[in-house]
Protein backbone atom coordinates (compact mmCIF):
# COMPACT_ATOMS: atom_id res chain seq x y z
CA UNK A 1 0.00 0.00 0.00
CA UNK A 2 1.23 3.49 -0.87
CA UNK A 3 1.89 5.65 2.19
CA UNK A 4 1.41 9.38 1.73
CA UNK A 5 1.45 12.65 3.67
CA UNK A 6 0.55 16.25 2.84
CA UNK A 7 1.44 18.99 5.34
CA UNK A 8 0.46 22.64 5.15
CA UNK A 9 1.36 25.51 7.50
CA UNK A 10 3.20 23.66 10.23
CA UNK A 11 6.04 25.81 11.58
CA UNK A 12 8.64 26.23 8.82
CA UNK A 13 6.65 23.93 6.50
CA UNK A 14 4.45 25.84 4.05
CA UNK A 15 3.36 23.03 1.74
CA UNK A 16 5.03 19.60 1.54
CA UNK A 17 3.56 16.53 -0.12
CA UNK A 18 5.08 13.05 -0.24
CA UNK A 19 2.85 10.98 -2.50
CA UNK A 20 4.58 7.65 -1.98
CA UNK A 21 6.93 7.35 1.00
CA UNK A 22 9.76 5.01 0.05
CA UNK A 23 11.38 2.41 2.34
CA UNK A 24 14.58 4.51 2.45
CA UNK A 25 14.15 8.29 2.45
CA UNK A 26 16.77 11.00 2.97
CA UNK A 27 16.01 14.65 3.75
CA UNK A 28 18.60 17.40 3.40
CA UNK A 29 18.43 21.15 3.90
CA UNK A 30 19.66 24.08 5.94
CA UNK A 31 19.23 24.20 9.70
CA UNK A 32 15.69 25.33 10.46
CA UNK A 33 14.46 24.46 6.97
CA UNK A 34 11.90 21.97 8.28
CA UNK A 35 13.66 18.60 8.04
CA UNK A 36 13.15 17.68 11.68
CA UNK A 37 9.63 19.13 11.63
CA UNK A 38 8.78 16.84 8.72
CA UNK A 39 10.35 13.86 10.53
CA UNK A 40 8.42 14.58 13.72
CA UNK A 41 5.13 15.24 11.93
CA UNK A 42 5.46 11.98 10.00
CA UNK A 43 6.28 10.04 13.17
CA UNK A 44 3.31 11.63 14.94
CA UNK A 45 0.92 10.81 12.10
CA UNK A 46 2.17 7.25 11.93
CA UNK A 47 1.57 6.89 15.67
CA UNK A 48 -1.96 8.35 15.46
CA UNK A 49 -2.69 6.08 12.49
CA UNK A 50 -1.38 3.12 14.52
CA UNK A 51 -3.81 3.97 17.31
CA UNK A 52 -6.64 4.29 14.79
CA UNK A 53 -5.76 0.81 13.53
CA UNK A 54 -5.84 -0.57 17.08
CA UNK A 55 -9.17 1.09 17.83
CA UNK A 56 -10.65 -0.20 14.56
CA UNK A 57 -9.26 -3.68 15.26
CA UNK A 58 -10.93 -3.62 18.69
CA UNK A 59 -14.21 -2.36 17.22
CA UNK A 60 -14.24 -5.17 14.68
CA UNK A 61 -13.36 -7.59 17.51
CA UNK A 62 -16.44 -6.79 19.58
CA UNK A 63 -15.48 -3.70 21.60
CA UNK A 64 -17.89 -1.05 20.31
CA UNK A 65 -16.47 1.59 22.63
CA UNK A 66 -12.69 1.45 22.58
CA UNK A 67 -11.03 2.13 25.93
CA UNK A 68 -8.14 3.82 24.12
CA UNK A 69 -8.17 7.60 24.30
CA UNK A 70 -5.52 10.10 23.43
CA UNK A 71 -5.34 13.89 23.58
CA UNK A 72 -3.42 15.72 20.90
CA UNK A 73 -2.03 18.48 23.14
CA UNK A 74 0.34 16.14 25.08
CA UNK A 75 1.34 14.45 21.82
CA UNK A 76 2.33 17.78 20.28
CA UNK A 77 4.21 18.70 23.44
CA UNK A 78 6.05 15.37 23.41
CA UNK A 79 7.36 15.90 19.90
CA UNK A 80 7.95 19.64 20.24
CA UNK A 81 5.37 20.80 17.70
CA UNK A 82 2.96 22.68 19.96
CA UNK A 83 4.07 26.19 18.96
CA UNK A 84 4.01 25.25 15.27
CA UNK A 85 0.31 24.38 15.13
CA UNK A 86 -2.13 27.12 14.12
CA UNK A 87 -5.66 27.28 12.77
CA UNK A 88 -4.15 27.11 9.27
CA UNK A 89 -2.35 23.83 9.94
CA UNK A 90 -3.60 20.89 7.89
CA UNK A 91 -2.22 17.38 7.51
CA UNK A 92 -3.53 14.53 5.38
CA UNK A 93 -1.88 11.18 6.09
CA UNK A 94 -2.73 7.62 5.24
CA UNK A 95 -2.28 4.42 3.30
CA UNK A 96 -3.98 4.30 -0.09
CA UNK A 97 -7.61 5.40 0.44
CA UNK A 98 -7.50 5.06 4.26
CA UNK A 99 -6.52 8.57 5.28
CA UNK A 100 -6.57 10.78 8.36
CA UNK A 101 -7.55 14.41 8.09
CA UNK A 102 -5.81 16.45 10.79
CA UNK A 103 -6.50 20.14 11.29
CA UNK A 104 -5.01 22.62 13.72
CA UNK A 105 -6.91 24.66 16.24
CA UNK A 106 -5.84 27.12 18.88
CA UNK A 107 -6.36 26.87 22.62
CA UNK A 108 -5.32 28.72 25.75
CA UNK A 109 -2.45 26.24 26.20
CA UNK A 110 -1.25 26.39 22.59
CA UNK A 111 -1.86 24.42 19.44
CA UNK A 112 -4.02 21.31 19.33
CA UNK A 113 -5.29 19.04 16.57
CA UNK A 114 -8.65 17.79 15.41
CA UNK A 115 -8.28 14.25 14.06
CA UNK A 116 -10.95 12.83 11.81
CA UNK A 117 -12.39 9.36 12.34
CA UNK A 118 -11.15 6.82 9.83
CA UNK A 119 -12.59 3.39 9.10
CA UNK A 120 -10.00 0.82 8.04
CA UNK A 121 -11.13 -2.36 6.23
CA UNK A 122 -10.14 -5.62 7.88
CA UNK A 123 -7.74 -6.51 5.08
CA UNK A 124 -5.87 -3.20 5.57
CA UNK A 125 -5.44 -3.38 9.36
CA UNK A 126 -1.84 -2.94 10.53
CA UNK A 127 0.17 -3.01 13.74
CA UNK A 128 3.38 -0.98 13.42
CA UNK A 129 6.27 0.06 15.64
CA UNK A 130 7.20 3.75 15.50
CA UNK A 131 10.71 4.84 16.55
CA UNK A 132 12.22 8.34 16.53
CA UNK A 133 15.99 8.25 17.13
CA UNK A 134 16.93 11.86 17.71
CA UNK A 135 20.26 13.60 18.13
CA UNK A 136 20.01 13.21 21.94
CA UNK A 137 20.90 9.51 21.57
CA UNK A 138 24.53 10.46 22.24
CA UNK A 139 23.55 11.27 25.83
CA UNK A 140 22.44 7.68 26.52
CA UNK A 141 25.86 6.37 27.67
CA UNK A 142 26.29 9.14 30.26
CA UNK A 143 22.73 8.80 31.54
CA UNK A 144 23.03 5.05 31.91
CA UNK A 145 26.09 5.60 34.07
CA UNK A 146 24.22 8.03 36.35
CA UNK A 147 22.26 6.89 39.37
CA UNK A 148 18.53 7.35 39.63
CA UNK A 149 16.11 6.64 36.79
CA UNK A 150 14.59 10.13 36.96
CA UNK A 151 17.89 11.69 35.91
CA UNK A 152 17.70 9.83 32.63
CA UNK A 153 14.71 11.75 31.40
CA UNK A 154 15.12 15.31 32.70
CA UNK A 155 14.86 17.89 29.94
CA UNK A 156 15.42 15.46 27.07
CA UNK A 157 11.81 14.84 26.12
CA UNK A 158 9.53 11.96 25.29
CA UNK A 159 11.52 10.69 22.32
CA UNK A 160 14.65 10.30 24.44
CA UNK A 161 12.72 8.16 26.92
CA UNK A 162 11.43 5.96 24.07
CA UNK A 163 14.89 5.56 22.54
CA UNK A 164 16.41 4.83 25.93
CA UNK A 165 13.80 2.12 26.60
CA UNK A 166 14.35 0.65 23.12
CA UNK A 167 18.11 0.60 23.72
CA UNK A 168 17.71 -1.19 27.05
CA UNK A 169 15.45 -3.81 25.45
CA UNK A 170 17.89 -4.14 22.55
CA UNK A 171 20.84 -4.86 24.84
CA UNK A 172 18.95 -7.87 26.21
CA UNK A 173 18.92 -9.49 22.76
CA UNK A 174 22.14 -7.91 21.46
CA UNK A 175 24.66 -7.98 24.34
CA UNK A 176 27.51 -7.92 21.81
CA UNK A 177 27.87 -6.08 18.51
CA UNK A 178 30.93 -5.66 16.33
CA UNK A 179 31.31 -2.21 14.75
CA UNK A 180 34.24 -2.77 12.37
CA UNK A 181 34.36 0.71 10.85
CA UNK A 182 34.92 2.15 14.33
CA UNK A 183 37.28 -0.67 15.28
CA UNK A 184 35.35 -1.64 18.41
CA UNK A 185 33.03 -4.25 19.83
CA UNK A 186 30.11 -3.15 22.01
CA UNK A 187 29.54 -5.50 24.93
CA UNK A 188 27.22 -5.62 27.94
CA UNK A 189 28.62 -7.09 31.16
CA UNK A 190 27.24 -7.61 34.64
CA UNK A 191 29.12 -5.60 37.26
CA UNK A 192 27.83 -5.80 40.83
CA UNK A 193 24.47 -7.14 39.56
CA UNK A 194 24.07 -4.20 37.16
CA UNK A 195 24.45 -4.01 33.41
CA UNK A 196 27.47 -1.99 32.33
CA UNK A 197 28.22 -0.97 28.76
CA UNK A 198 31.72 -1.24 27.34
CA UNK A 199 33.73 -0.87 24.15
CA UNK A 200 36.60 -3.24 23.36
CA UNK A 201 39.15 -2.94 20.54
CA UNK A 202 38.21 -5.14 17.62
CA UNK A 203 40.67 -7.26 15.72
CA UNK A 204 43.69 -6.46 17.87
CA UNK A 205 45.69 -8.94 19.91
CA UNK A 206 46.44 -6.75 22.90
CA UNK A 207 48.20 -8.06 25.98
CA UNK A 208 46.80 -7.21 28.37
CA UNK A 209 43.45 -6.53 26.65
CA UNK A 210 41.60 -3.38 27.63
CA UNK A 211 38.08 -2.00 27.50
CA UNK A 212 36.49 1.36 28.19
CA UNK A 213 33.01 2.34 29.29
CA UNK A 214 30.78 3.41 26.41
CA UNK A 215 30.46 6.88 27.98
CA UNK A 216 34.23 7.33 27.62
CA UNK A 217 34.23 6.55 23.91
CA UNK A 218 34.49 9.20 21.21
CA UNK A 219 31.41 11.27 20.35
CA UNK A 220 31.03 9.24 17.15
CA UNK A 221 31.05 5.99 19.12
CA UNK A 222 28.53 7.31 21.65
CA UNK A 223 26.15 8.46 18.90
CA UNK A 224 26.55 5.47 16.60
CA UNK A 225 26.54 2.55 19.05
CA UNK A 226 22.99 3.05 20.43
CA UNK A 227 21.71 3.59 16.87
CA UNK A 228 23.18 0.35 15.52
CA UNK A 229 22.23 -1.72 18.59
CA UNK A 230 18.61 -0.56 18.30
CA UNK A 231 18.46 -1.19 14.54
CA UNK A 232 19.94 -4.67 14.97
CA UNK A 233 17.25 -5.41 17.56
CA UNK A 234 14.44 -4.07 15.37
CA UNK A 235 15.59 -6.01 12.34
CA UNK A 236 16.31 -9.39 13.88
CA UNK A 237 14.84 -9.63 17.38
CA UNK A 238 11.90 -7.27 17.84
CA UNK A 239 8.90 -9.34 18.94
CA UNK A 240 5.59 -8.00 17.61
CA UNK A 241 3.67 -10.47 19.77
CA UNK A 242 5.14 -9.02 22.97
CA UNK A 243 4.61 -5.48 21.68
CA UNK A 244 0.98 -6.25 20.85
CA UNK A 245 0.45 -7.70 24.30
CA UNK A 246 1.97 -4.60 25.91
CA UNK A 247 -0.06 -2.22 23.73
CA UNK A 248 -3.41 -4.01 23.66
CA UNK A 249 -3.99 -7.17 25.67
CA UNK A 250 -2.46 -6.06 28.97
CA UNK A 251 -4.40 -2.81 28.77
CA UNK A 252 -7.70 -4.60 28.07
CA UNK A 253 -7.04 -6.82 31.06
CA UNK A 254 -6.33 -3.76 33.21
CA UNK A 255 -9.64 -2.06 32.27
CA UNK A 256 -11.59 -5.32 32.50
CA UNK A 257 -12.47 -5.42 28.79
CA UNK A 258 -10.65 -8.60 27.82
CA UNK A 259 -13.76 -10.75 28.29
CA UNK A 260 -15.52 -8.89 25.45
CA UNK A 261 -12.58 -9.24 23.08
CA UNK A 262 -13.21 -11.54 20.09
CA UNK A 263 -10.24 -11.02 17.74
CA UNK A 264 -11.35 -10.45 14.16
CA UNK A 265 -7.89 -11.49 12.93
CA UNK A 266 -4.72 -13.00 14.33
CA UNK A 267 -1.67 -10.79 14.74
CA UNK A 268 0.07 -12.86 12.06
CA UNK A 269 -2.62 -11.75 9.59
CA UNK A 270 -2.05 -8.03 10.22
CA UNK A 271 0.42 -5.96 8.22
CA UNK A 272 3.45 -5.20 10.38
CA UNK A 273 6.31 -2.77 9.86
CA UNK A 274 8.88 -0.88 11.93
CA UNK A 275 9.18 2.79 10.98
CA UNK A 276 12.50 4.36 12.03
CA UNK A 277 13.11 8.13 11.96
CA UNK A 278 16.75 9.21 12.42
CA UNK A 279 18.16 12.68 13.01
CA UNK A 280 21.69 13.27 11.72
CA UNK A 281 23.10 9.73 11.64
CA UNK A 282 26.52 11.20 10.80
CA UNK A 283 27.03 12.89 14.21
CA UNK A 284 30.66 12.70 15.34
CA UNK A 285 31.82 10.53 12.42
CA UNK A 286 34.72 11.03 9.99
CA UNK A 287 33.59 11.01 6.31
CA UNK A 288 34.84 7.44 5.67
CA UNK A 289 32.97 6.23 8.74
CA UNK A 290 29.77 7.98 7.57
CA UNK A 291 29.85 5.93 4.37
CA UNK A 292 30.54 2.71 6.28
CA UNK A 293 27.66 3.57 8.62
CA UNK A 294 25.34 3.73 5.59
CA UNK A 295 26.56 0.31 4.45
CA UNK A 296 25.95 -1.15 7.91
CA UNK A 297 22.58 0.55 8.30
CA UNK A 298 21.35 -0.73 4.93
CA UNK A 299 22.53 -4.26 5.72
CA UNK A 300 20.83 -4.22 9.11
CA UNK A 301 17.53 -2.76 7.97
CA UNK A 302 16.79 -4.33 4.60
CA UNK A 303 16.54 -7.80 3.16
CA UNK A 304 19.22 -8.75 0.67
CA UNK A 305 19.82 -11.70 -1.61
CA UNK A 306 22.16 -13.11 1.02
CA UNK A 307 20.26 -12.25 4.22
CA UNK A 308 16.65 -12.49 5.29
CA UNK A 309 15.50 -10.18 8.06
CA UNK A 310 12.86 -11.11 10.59
CA UNK A 311 11.10 -7.75 10.40
CA UNK A 312 10.23 -5.25 7.69
CA UNK A 313 11.75 -1.80 8.31
CA UNK A 314 11.41 1.58 6.69
CA UNK A 315 13.95 4.35 7.35
CA UNK A 316 13.72 8.11 6.93
CA UNK A 317 16.61 10.34 8.00
CA UNK A 318 17.55 13.99 8.05
CA UNK A 319 21.19 14.81 7.31
CA UNK A 320 23.64 17.62 6.52
CA UNK A 321 26.25 15.24 5.12
CA UNK A 322 27.33 15.41 1.45
CA UNK A 323 29.11 12.09 1.98
CA UNK A 324 25.89 10.27 2.83
CA UNK A 325 24.10 11.78 -0.14
CA UNK A 326 26.91 10.87 -2.55
CA UNK A 327 27.24 7.39 -1.07
CA UNK A 328 23.63 6.64 -1.98
CA UNK A 329 24.69 6.59 -5.63
CA UNK A 330 27.34 3.96 -4.88
CA UNK A 331 24.73 1.82 -3.13
CA UNK A 332 22.39 2.19 -6.13
CA UNK A 333 25.18 1.24 -8.57
CA UNK A 334 26.06 -1.74 -6.39
CA UNK A 335 22.46 -2.94 -6.71
CA UNK A 336 22.27 -2.35 -10.46
CA UNK A 337 25.56 -4.17 -11.15
CA UNK A 338 25.17 -6.84 -8.43
CA UNK A 339 28.65 -5.81 -7.31
CA UNK A 340 29.03 -4.83 -3.67
CA UNK A 341 32.83 -4.84 -3.65
CA UNK A 342 33.03 -1.26 -2.39
CA UNK A 343 29.94 -1.28 -0.14
CA UNK A 344 30.73 -4.23 2.12
CA UNK A 345 27.82 -6.25 0.75
CA UNK A 346 25.22 -3.44 0.92
CA UNK A 347 23.06 -2.20 -1.96
CA UNK A 348 19.83 -0.25 -2.51
CA UNK A 349 17.23 -0.47 -5.23
CA UNK A 350 16.78 2.94 -6.89
CA UNK A 351 13.02 2.38 -6.81
CA UNK A 352 13.08 2.02 -3.00
CA UNK A 353 14.92 5.31 -2.38
CA UNK A 354 13.70 8.88 -2.11
CA UNK A 355 15.86 11.98 -1.53
CA UNK A 356 14.47 15.47 -1.02
CA UNK A 357 15.87 18.95 -0.53
CA UNK A 358 13.83 20.80 2.10
CA UNK A 359 13.95 24.55 1.42
CA UNK A 360 11.66 27.54 2.01
CA UNK A 361 8.92 25.36 3.47
CA UNK A 362 8.74 23.07 0.44
CA UNK A 363 10.66 20.11 -0.97
CA UNK A 364 12.46 19.33 -4.21
CA UNK A 365 12.98 15.83 -5.56
CA UNK A 366 16.70 14.98 -5.95
CA UNK A 367 16.22 11.78 -7.95
CA UNK A 368 17.51 11.83 -11.54
CA UNK A 369 15.22 9.16 -12.92
CA UNK A 370 16.76 8.71 -16.37
CA UNK A 371 20.27 8.37 -14.91
CA UNK A 372 19.22 6.39 -11.80
CA UNK A 373 21.16 8.80 -9.60
CA UNK A 374 20.64 11.12 -6.64
CA UNK A 375 21.71 14.69 -7.48
CA UNK A 376 24.44 15.49 -4.92
CA UNK A 377 25.19 19.08 -5.97
CA UNK A 378 22.98 20.68 -3.35
CA UNK A 379 25.45 19.62 -0.64
CA UNK A 380 28.61 19.72 -2.77
CA UNK A 381 28.28 23.30 -4.04
CA UNK A 382 29.73 24.76 -0.84
CA UNK A 383 33.00 22.87 -1.33
CA UNK A 384 33.17 24.03 -4.95
CA UNK A 385 32.50 27.62 -3.84
CA UNK A 386 35.39 27.45 -1.36
CA UNK A 387 37.80 26.32 -4.09
CA UNK A 388 36.50 28.93 -6.53
CA UNK A 389 36.88 31.70 -3.96
CA UNK A 390 40.36 30.45 -3.10
CA UNK A 391 41.36 30.61 -6.76
CA UNK A 392 40.02 34.15 -7.11
CA UNK A 393 42.05 35.54 -4.21
CA UNK A 394 45.20 37.29 -5.50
Amino acid sequence: MAEHIHIRNLGPIRDIRLKDIKPFTVLIGDSGSGKSTLLKALALCRWIFKMCNIREYLRQSGLQHSPFRFRTAPLLENCGLTSYVTKETEIIYGMDDCALSIRGRGSAKGGELNVSNVRIPQGHLAFNKISFIGEARGVIPSFLASSGSSARRVGLGYYFKEVLDDFLRATQTTPKLDIPFLGVQFVVEKVMYQDKYFLKPLGEDLNPPYKIELRHGSSGMQNTTPLLVILKHFSCDFDFTKAFRRSVLDYLLEVDQLVNFRPVANLDDLSKKIHVHIEEPELGLFPDAQCELMNTLVQQCFKTKEKEKKNDLSVIMATHSPYILNHLNLLIKAYDTSNTEFTNGASLNFDDIAAYHVEDGAIGDLKMYNDRLIAPNVLSNTINDIYNQYAELK
